[in-house]
């Protein structure tokens, strides 16, 4: 299995492939995430960062590119180029499964980064009450109810991730 897929460029995969390859006994699987094509456009600084530029406004285009951390530079990819590649490498692709609304994927994107400060205060203030173990599991059940919500998510549109299973097939000599 491997989530590095996303990192590495489209010229680079024919050597990635070559390598899983070699190490896969005919017959395995090789199960790795990617981002689909509709990636770029559901992340949240990057379409801002777009917007930004078209409107000329530098510094604003640039702050938004510095909170994408090299997030819209990874490859989206669609179920037909890995058909395409998977095919050219010799693995068959087995199950192709989207995941991710694109909601998920901005909140995933933004992060709870810039609540750390206050929760790790709430956190502070409740132990020094003796509260934090009675109001935990509270806040636990709230954040379960409000996120369960996204899995319910409609994929059919634009999933934003996709599990690729892949099989090494056998090479004719």
């Amino acid at each position: 299995y491997s989530n590095m897929v996303d990192d590495i460029k489209n010229e680079d995969l024919d050597k990635v492939f070559s390598e899983v390859h070699r190490v896969l006994n005919n017959g395995e699987y090789f199960v790795f995430t990617s981002p689909t094509e509709w990636f770029r456009e559901s992340l949240f600084y990057y379409p801002l960062a777009k917007k930004h530029l078209v409107s000329n406004k530098i510094e604003e285009a640039e702050k938004m590119i510095q909170y994408d951390r090299g997030r819209s530079e990874w490859e989206p990819r669609s179920r037909k180029f890995w058909e395409q590649t998977l095919q050219k490498n010799s693995f068959k692709m087995i199950e192709y499964i989207p995941f991710l609304d694109e909601n998920i994927l901005k909140l995933w994107d933004v992060g709870f980064r810039p609540l750390f400060p206050s929760f790790f205060s709430l956190r502070e203030f409740l132990l020094q009450e003796d509260k934090l173990s009675i109001i935990k599991p509270v806040i636990v059940e709230l954040m379960k109810n409000y996120f369960y919500k996204f899995t319910e998510a409609d994929l059919k549109n634009k999933p934003t991730f996709a599990i690729i299973i892949a099989q090494k097939i056998e090479i004719d000599q």
